[in-house]
Parts: C-alpha cells; structure tokens; sequence
C-alpha cells in the first residue's frame, strides 16, 4: 500500500467546496449539467458515476465494432448531449449504408430497467485540514 502526502493551501474556493461537501451540497462549479434542484451530493455522485460508467461502455462497444454498437443498450437521459448522441448515431449508420439521413427513420424502444441499489465508495482517501492546510493521504 503507497501512501502519497501532498500539501496544499486552504484556498476560499477549496474552503467553500468542503463546506458545501460537508453540508452535501452538490458545489456550483461541478453542476455541468441540469439536475433537480433538490438533489443532494449523494444521489448525484451516483448519478454521475452511471453517466461515466456508460460512456466507458459506449467507448468500448465502439473499439468492437458496428456489430456491439448494435447490440448496445444506451440510457438517454444519461447522456450528457442526448441530440448530439442521436445525430452521431444516424451520421454513422447512414455513412456505413449507403444512404441519406432523409432515408433513415428513428425507431425508439421503450425499456423500464429496475436499479439495485449502487453504492459509491471513496476508500483509503484522509482529508486532515490544519492551518497551514491541507494534508490528503490517498
């Protein structure tokens, strides 16, 4: 196990995101996309975690091939560009074809997916705050 030790100044904005952490509040600079304005750190460090975890998977069907492109579920609303996502999609499918975009219809396939609960864990990570600053053990 590596302990790494780096030590950083208390900055105001290192001091406000650690207050709105601590009060679990999502902070203002990591809302890059629409969220209920209700929702708390928590469910939105899930939320976000799918999003990325989706991204990997489209990236990975992506170096397979057209065939697991294919065969890839995708959750809409959890992409971060939904009409950029589609557009890509049609651009691509309508290059391999042969044909316009005009020729190409979009069909949509309705899913309910039933989530178990997912827990997000930061593990071995030691925040020490002291007046000097800060001491991250990682």
């Amino acid at each position: 196990k590596q302990w790494y030790q780096r030590r950083v100044a208390i900055t105001a904005g290192i001091r406000g995101l650690l207050s709105d952490l601590q009060k679990g509040i999502i902070p203002k600079s990591w809302k890059r996309y629409t969220v209920p304005t209700s929702t708390t750190l928590n469910p939105w460090i899930v939320d976000f975690s799918e999003r990325i975890r989706q991204l990997y998977n489209i990236v990975e069907a992506a170096k397979k091939g057209q065939t697991a492109l294919k065969e890839l579920t995708v959750w809409l609303g959890g992409l971060f560009s939904q009409e950029a996502y589609i557009t890509a999609t049609r651009q691509s499918v309508a290059q391999c074809k042969g044909y316009s975009l005009e020729e190409l219809q979009l069909k949509v396939r309705k899913r309910i997916l039933r989530f178990k609960n997912i827990i997000t864990r930061i593990k071995n990570i030691i925040i020490i705050l002291n007046s000097r600053g800060i001491l991250v053990n990682v």
